[in-house]
């Protein structure tokens, strides 16, 4: 048992150094600095609000570009090294295949730590800047944020273990749009369609993550805070969510031939 938490800790440390030395990386964290640099200048050219402007910018901007980079970052983890062949040297030693993954999961985990700290202290400079408080439903809405990148995070790496960088990237994109929809499509097509598409949609809507669960956005930009069991309660949906997708990955990367 020592030895496979060592060997996690070992991948996911070496995942944190390359992916530290990625451009993408770097880029996206530049423009994500700017957006909330940005937001906070023109709040002031803005009638309305400026402060609530402020917020939404800002966590807006961490959202998008943390989910790009759990994306981008977490569909080559796995097939680059597959098609770099570097995976076997990796697994050649005394490493499982369950213990490789989890490392290269909690490898990007800590990278999406640094980015999102590094844009939550952008996001704490803009409220500064704009003389307005840091609230407690900004800090929830951050939270859940961020359990919105693991839920990415997984799914990319799952992607990952099994097909193409490009593609895999796609279907995260994708998915990330539909977990933000499915509540609404749950309803539109509960209303237009019979009752087996109805069926049909409602178990889409199950099986497909609910992104807007873990979504705060709208409440911290008017400082509403949340009940604490909510904040529980879609945390817990995105551990369980994520560990599913993990437990898949690890099915899928255990039985995947790399002769």
């Amino acid at each position: 048992m020592g030895g496979e938490m060592r060997g996690v800790f070992t991948i996911a440390n070496l995942t944190f150094r390359e992916a530290i030395r990625e451009k993408i990386f770097y880029n996206l964290v530049v423009f994500a600095l700017l957006f909330i640099a940005v937001g906070a200048e023109a709040s002031y050219f803005v009638i309305g609000d400026w402060e609530r402007i402020v917020k939404d910018i800002s966590l807006s901007s961490i959202e998008i570009f943390g989910v790009l980079i759990a994306t981008f970052l977490g569909v080559g983890l796995i097939a680059r090294e597959v098609e770099k062949r570097t995976v076997y040297t990796v697994l050649s030693k005394p490493i499982s295949r369950a213990s490789y993954v989890l490392g290269r999961y909690i490898g990007l985990l800590m990278i999406l730590a640094v980015n999102s700290l590094l844009m939550l202290c952008a996001l704490l400079a803009a409220l500064w800047f704009a003389r307005s408080p840091v609230e407690l439903a900004t800090i929830e809405a951050f939270v859940l944020i961020f359990f919105q990148f693991m839920l990415i995070a997984g799914f990319a790496v799952l992607f990952s273990s099994f097909t193409t960088q490009t593609l895999g990237a796609i279907i995260c994109l994708t998915l990330y749009i539909i977990g933000h929809l499915s509540a609404d499509l749950k309803y539109f097509m509960s209303e237009k369609f019979s009752i087996s598409l109805r069926a049909l949609s409602k178990s889409v809507y199950y099986a497909l993550p609910n992104l807007e669960l873990l979504n705060l956005k709208p409440q911290a930009t008017y400082g509403i805070t949340s009940e604490w069991s909510y904040i529980l309660y879609a945390s817990l949906y995105g551990l369980l969510y994520t560990s599913a997708l993990l437990t898949i990955t690890i099915l899928i990367f255990n039985k995947r031939d790399l002769k």
